[in-house]
């Protein structure tokens, strides 16, 4: 169980990570995260702690009694975005452009599909 998968939010909200449940625990007490309960509302390590837990609800027990394993935390001080790099291929600028000639706006089936650069590159044309 304390192995199983938490999803890790950023301040706004937005999906950065997902980590194990023992660590979504320590962050928790650390007070670095809140946990996210079933109606959006925020927990604190104390608040969480003191929650009723149901019967058919994940749990770990602790000398105090269960508690309920949190599946969404969200971290108090990071607003950053996680960097996404996209890679430059044939397949990905043809995704972007949904397929279509960018020329006719034809949408030709992928195999009659092809890469052309206004300025060719061996004459300084860029790949951008």
């Amino acid at each position: 169980m304390l192995n199983s998968s938490v999803l890790v939010l950023n301040r706004s909200y937005l999906p950065v990570h997902v980590t194990s449940v023992r660590r979504a625990f320590s962050l928790l007490y650390q007070d670095i995260a809140r946990a996210v309960g079933d109606q959006y509302q925020t927990f604190d390590f104390e608040s969480w702690r003191q929650l009723a837990v149901a019967q058919e609800e994940e749990a770990i027990g602790t000398p105090s009694g269960r508690m309920r394993v949190p599946r969404v935390i969200v971290l108090v001080a990071f607003d950053r975005l996680p960097r996404r790099h996209v890679r430059f291929s044939r397949i990905n600028l043809m995704a972007r452009d949904a397929f279509q000639c960018q020329y006719c706006g034809d949408k030709p089936s992928r195999s009659e599909l092809n890469l052309d650069h206004v300025v060719p590159r061996s004459l300084g044309g860029r790949s951008t």
